[in-house]
């Protein structure tokens, strides 16, 4: 298949995200395509962190120094700041991977439909909203506790919605909780405070039941256990 076909097919939703993806490892031609036809008007912008500030936040941390809650205010603007770079769609792809999967698909259908439209003006590209309804719905039920890679790979939470009954939004959104909470073994309030982003372990056949989590330090543990083997898993993450 010709690597515009492929694109386009990704937009009009012919193809997912993942099928997407595959054959773009699998043919690195397609996204070289993409770089051919990026018009000159297209730019990217990417946020680069100030070594002097981070260094200044490093001595507040250590104790070294001490800052006011002015000081600091201005140090968290001045932490990132933007520069335009070359475009290169590769990295753009991978810059736009940020949170759950879905998220990195919305991310990447909105961007290629940009260049699309840009690069072929006269044209008329079909262009699904399906992603954004999916991630509309997945955002506005799924508890941010809820995520992660492991979770991603097995698309837990598209399989999810996929697999609701017709009925209303509110009808809809409620069966997608309890599925939820029943997939993931939620009882009551009892769930993992994440200090980072969302790391929820799959077991053997469903994600793994969150058991306890503590922390010492900079070292924050959540203990989880696949019910179906007994087996435990702790996620570390550090401060």
């Amino acid at each position: 298949m010709e690597p515009k076909q492929v694109v386009y097919d990704f937009l009009a939703n012919r193809i997912d995200f993942r099928t997407f993806m595959k054959e773009c490892d699998n043919n690195p031609g397609i996204l070289d395509w993409v770089q051919s036809v990026v018009p000159s008007s297209i730019k990217w912008r990417k946020l680069v962190e100030n070594e002097d500030v981070k260094k200044q936040f490093e001595e507040i941390r250590n104790g070294v120094r001490s800052a006011t809650p002015d000081e600091m205010s201005a140090l968290i603007r001045q932490h990132y700041y933007s520069v335009e770079i070359p475009y290169d769609i590769r990295a753009v792809i991978q810059e736009l991977k940020q949170g759950d999967v879905i998220g990195h698909w919305l991310n990447v259908h909105s961007e290629l439909s940009r260049l699309m439209r840009a690069a072929f003006p006269d044209e008329t590209i079909e262009e699904s909203d399906h992603v954004k309804r999916v991630f509309d719905f997945i955002i506005s039920v799924c508890p941010e506790y809820i995520g992660g890679s492991e979770i991603d790979e097995q698309n837990i939470l598209e399989n999810i919605y996929n697999e609701l009954p017709n009925g209303s939004q509110t009808a809809r959104k409620k069966v997608y909780k309890e599925r939820l909470k029943e997939l993931f073994h939620v009882q009551g309030s009892k769930y993992p405070h994440w200090f980072q982003n969302p790391e929820w372990p799959m077991g053997k056949n469903s994600p793994m039941r969150f058991v306890s989590q503590s922390h010492k330090g900079d070292l924050f543990n959540y203990v989880f256990e696949d019910v179906d083997t007994g087996e435990q898993r702790i996620v570390v993450q550090f401060s």
